[in-house]
């Protein structure tokens, strides 16, 4: 009778926690597909609006690119676009994004009562002319409505560099904005704000989750962390002030020199960048770029800082095979290591960095003395 008892009891119980679980799953399913039709509905009214008023945008988000290895045209709703983002991260470009075309997008999507952040600067390609032309960088938009709280973001590209590179201004916001995206749950993280610089890639139309949306083709420019595509711009107006006082080479070799070492930095990035070795300027081409926003022409070597946490003997063979011989090897790896190779008559010396405790040391030698 106590042993019926007991699983009557123990059924009943069962029978309650079954229940239970089987209300917070509906619950847990539900809030799920609530939170992927926000997201959606955003992306698409944004999309829309975008397309409808001529400025194609397309994909940059690292976390959506990374799941497109298998993407296919077919479409399934909210795969690849719903990844549990706060931030959705598009792109275009500052030839379509005109202030006028913007100004139509802003104005459709408040009145359908979403909220738009909507960001610009001076462009800083002409400050140094004492030339003040505002271009747009940025546009925020979220529904405040919605407790999902997500946003997209359009970051407004710029070429750069000789048109071999899409430039993205900082995103300054004021302290009321800030305070609006701390509400909805945005934080700093969530948001990139700092000046970028990507190296141009192949964009092509595509239907993703049924929105047309670009693509790249070459997704690895939108996958590098932030501290790798960080753009520092050079100051221009110290430059000049400084040509003002020390007149410029314009000479047949300063101006052989220029040419060459950019071709050879260019050449060492892309060696660099295949090994997976982060590197900065350093010693005089630091200098240079930092004073004069230019190459040091009396110089004539490059000058590139290595970690040596990073270093992979590969790259000697690297280079050679790259017709970048050997020239000179300094010290060990375990301390004051530098490389020195030949590029025609040009020099390139890379040094290497040490880290101990809070400070960062490189050795150097005497080529003459050793």
């Amino acid at each position: 009778m106590i042993k019926a008892q007991l699983l009557f009891i123990i059924a009943i119980t069962s029978g309650f926690l079954l229940t239970i679980q089987l209300i917070s799953l509906q619950h847990i399913v539900t809030k799920g597909k609530n939170e992927l039709n926000a997201v959606w509905s955003l992306l698409q009214v944004v999309s829309n609006e975008s397309l409808v008023h001529n400025i194609p945008l397309f994909i940059i988000d690292s976390l959506i690119l990374s799941n497109l290895n298998n993407f296919s045209n077919e479409y399934t709703y909210c795969r690849v676009l719903c990844r549990g983002q706060k931030v959705t991260t598009f792109a275009t470009f500052g030839h379509f994004a005109t202030y006028l075309q913007l100004s139509k997008v802003i104005s459709s999507l408040r009145k359908r009562r979403f909220t738009v952040i909507e960001n610009s600067d001076f462009d800083p390609t002409l400050t140094h002319l004492n030339i003040r032309v505002s271009q747009p960088l940025h546009l925020i938009v979220f529904d405040e409505k919605d407790s999902n709280n997500t946003a997209v973001h359009i970051v407004i590209l710029y070429e750069r560099l000789s048109s071999k590179f899409w430039w993205r201004g900082p995103l300054s916001l004021t302290d009321f904005e800030k305070r609006i995206l701390h509400r909805r749950g945005i934080r700093r993280a969530d948001i990139n704000d700092e000046a970028s610089i990507y190296e141009k890639v192949e964009v092509k139309l595509a239907v993703v989750d049924g929105l047309i949306l670009g693509v790249p083709t070459d997704k690895r420019p939108f996958l590098l962390p932030a501290s790798s595509i960080k753009f520092i711009e050079c100051n221009k107006t110290q430059a000049k002030q400084f040509y003002n006082e020390n007149p410029r080479d314009e000479s047949d070799k300063a101006v052989v020199f220029r040419t060459k070492a950019t071709n050879l930095l260019r050449k060492v990035k892309a060696i660099l960048d295949k090994l997976e070795i982060p590197f900065w300027l350093s010693s005089g081409t630091c200098l240079g770029y930092f004073r004069e926003c230019d190459w040091i022409s009396y110089t004539q070597d490059v000058d590139i800082g290595i970690a040596i946490k990073d270093y992979k003997p590969s790259l000697i063979d690297a280079f050679s095979i790259n017709n970048l011989p050997l020239l000179h090897v300094f010290g060990k790896p375990e301390d004051s290591f530098e490389l020195s190779f030949r590029d025609g008559y040009l020099k390139l010396d890379i040094f290497f960095f040490y880290e101990e405790s809070d400070v960062m040391w490189n050795g150097g030698t005497q080529a003459r003395t050793g």
